[in-house]
């Protein structure tokens, strides 16, 4: 399977795609692409600048803030 239709797969199988128009959905697989991260790999750090959506297809991920007051 080429990785075109692959994402394109993977992107109608998430409720919030499914109900853009045609050209809306087309631009958007346009400009996705699949990433895979190595385990323990930090994808971007608390107050980073981030120009990117991610969701998570498979596996998981955790969630770390540093709170002042907490830690």
């Amino acid at each position: 399977m080429d990785k075109e239709k692959e994402l394109k797969e993977v992107l109608q199988a998430i409720r919030w795609f499914q109900s853009l128009s045609d050209e809306h959905f087309n631009k958007m697989a346009e400009i996705s692409k699949i990433v895979t991260f190595d385990r323990d790999e930090m994808i971007f750090r608390q107050g980073d600048k981030q120009e990117y959506l991610y969701i998570v297809i498979e596996g998981r991920v955790a969630v770390e803030l540093y709170s002042p007051v907490r830690g």
